[in-house]
């Protein structure tokens, strides 16, 4: 890892380091070298803590990265060297993680709303874990690689504690939930799991309490559709 991240624009500071000091230090450099460009600092060292906390606490729950928040290499490269898995929006996503040496079974191809090209592509590189939250998703899914896993994706109920709300664009509302498995299974499709996006820069935990809740309701569904 090393050997890969050194190519990069990377600096080791001293453990007694201030963000405020490497910050400076930062503008100095560039005001030497006469540069307009903006430029972000990343503590890969807080990224690998955290990432160390959450199997600690969580050990039983892989965590996946979503490529699209950031996908510089230098902090992909690091996040695949600790066995995170990836959360990939697009066939773009899937190759640059396939380059970097992750293996199919460590993404997701989490777009509910895919191009029939990009299913087919899945379905050859083996990305085989993908979310639908319509009809004519399952029913492209069926036509292009009817062996997938498969997750139901939920519209997140709306609140105004969130920076980006995603609760009018991705996701199938509860009522649409026994239909759309009653079809899954018709299709003879797998479905393996339920996912919901409460928005971007969420800071009410309990609007992740009431997601889960929502999601206990539709695994209680899936199982009355499977049974009837």
């Amino acid at each position: 890892m090393a050997a890969q991240l050194l190519k990069s624009d990377i600096n080791f500071v001293k453990p007694e380091s201030t963000i405020p000091e490497v910050i400076d230090h930062k503008i100095r450099d560039h005001v030497q070298q006469k540069s307009d460009d903006a430029f972000y600092i990343c503590d890969l060292g807080d990224v690998t803590r955290k990432y160390k906390v959450w199997k600690r606490v969580f050990p039983r729950i892989k965590p996946f990265y979503a490529v699209k928040c950031n996908p510089d290499p230098v902090l992909l490269n690091l996040l695949v060297q600790l066995g995170c898995g990836f959360d990939c929006a697009s066939k773009a996503e899937i190759q640059t993680m396939l380059a970097l040496g992750v293996t199919a079974d460590q993404i997701i191809y989490a777009h509910p709303c895919k191009q029939v090209s990009s299913i087919c592509y899945s379905q050859k590189v083996g990305v085989d874990l993908m979310t639908f939250d319509n009809e004519a998703e399952l029913r492209k899914i069926q036509r292009c690689f009817p062996t997938a896993s498969l997750v139901i994706r939920l519209l997140p109920q709306p609140t105004e504690k969130v920076r980006w709300t995603m609760c009018d664009k991705f996701g199938c509302k509860a009522d649409d939930v026994p239909k759309l498995l009653s079809l899954a299974q018709e299709l003879e499709l797998k479905v393996v799991g339920v996912s919901f996006h409460v928005g971007t820069g969420c800071y009410d935990p309990s609007h992740f309490v009431r997601q889960w809740k929502m999601q206990e309701r539709c695994l209680m569904l899936a199982c009355l559709t499977v049974l009837t």
